[in-house]
């Protein structure tokens, strides 16, 4: 739901309108016949403007509260326009030594038309100025929509993903004890730490670069246990960057794991993961060598990382593939470059 629209910039456009009327006054009277100079006539134009500018404020508001009576509203803007230029002019002619007549039915009708130009241009540039605030309201709402939506399938899509990737881990985990303990040991290790940081980081949107490492580094560890020679990885880094920088949450580790679901895993021709970062951008570089029988892919992981980074930075990620390579591009966010 949008909320009101904040009505302090219409109540400051009211002084900003009258100032520059007054100005606008003052500068025909410089430019014009100077011996007809009065200080009097800018502050005429500003009472004025500022006045008709208060009232059709507040009348704006009544017709926003209750559009159905937004025409007796705009009556009474009018007149209250006029009723305005005639209350005004009077004691400013006798300032001025102009003679004012009542009776003079052109003069009214100059003060009449006047007043309704005024009006008019007053009660459209109100508008349009809230229409442009509910408009950049609306714009704010649905982007927090969008965040709440994707970040509710970023929740589904771990909570599905999880349980999975636990029962293969300790599918795998059985047979490592079986064939070499020690690998075993070593492959818990890392679980323990992949799970802890899983757990501790599920509900966050981003993490800490070093935070990303240290989880795509366990997992990396674990495929490499169970693969062998048939994946290799390298992690460069540079160690100033690693408190410096920020990522949407498990985007390295997704990046990594869909490079081993999509290609195939020989000694002969290893699949080869390269994580390196130049400057503020990061990249997860893989070789690519197509399964012969590929597993059907939602494509849910990448689309979701894409559409996360998006709303949080403002940027797209960078996807480049090749026959023989496919990678991923990321700029790396700071605190000052994330959309909250």
């Amino acid at each position: 739901m949008i909320n009101k629209p904040n009505y302090k910039i219409s109540s400051m456009l009211n002084w900003l309108v009258a100032v520059v009327a007054g100005v606008v006054v003052l500068l025909f009277q410089l430019l014009g016949d100077k011996n007809n100079f009065s200080p009097y006539l800018p502050l005429m134009g500003f009472i004025i403007v500022f006045v008709v500018s208060t009232v059709d404020f507040h009348i704006v508001k009544k017709i926003r509260i209750d559009p159905d009576k937004k025409y007796e509203w705009y009556l009474l803007s009018y007149l209250s326009g006029v009723t305005t230029y005639l209350i005004c002019w009077p004691p400013f002619s006798m300032l001025l030594k102009i003679k004012w007549e009542y009776d003079n039915f052109s003069l009214l009708f100059s003060l009449a038309l006047s007043s309704i130009i005024l009006n008019t241009a007053i009660l459209l540039i109100q508008h349009f100025l809230l229409l442009q605030q509910e408009k950049a309201r609306a714009e704010v709402e649905v982007s927090l929509l969008k965040v709440a939506n994707v970040e509710a399938s970023n929740l589904l899509l771990r909570q599905q993903i999880q349980p999975h990737f636990l029962f293969n881990s300790l599918s795998n985990l059985k047979a490592l004890y079986k064939e070499d303990p020690l690998a075993g040991e070593s492959y818990i290790v890392h679980l323990a730490n992949f799970l802890r940081i899983s757990v501790s980081n599920q509900n966050k949107k981003i993490a800490m670069l070093t935070e990303e490492i240290d989880f795509l580094h366990d997992y990396l560890e674990m495929q490499k246990i169970r693969f062998g020679q048939a994946i290799q990885f390298e992690i460069i880094v540079p160690e100033s960057s690693l408190y410096q920088y920020y990522l949407p949450t498990f985007s390295l580790q997704l990046l990594s794991e869909n490079a081993i679901k999509h290609n195939e895993l020989t000694n002969e021709s290893p699949l080869r993961i390269r994580i390196s970062s130049e400057g503020n951008r990061i990249t997860v570089l893989n070789s690519v060598r197509k399964k012969q029988h590929p597993e059907v892919s939602t494509g849910l992981g990448l689309a979701n990382l894409s559409e996360r980074y998006q709303l949080l930075s403002g940027n797209a990620i960078e996807i480049k593939q090749t026959e023989d390579e496919f990678s991923v591009t990321l700029t790396l966010l700071t605190n000052e470059n994330i959309n909250n």
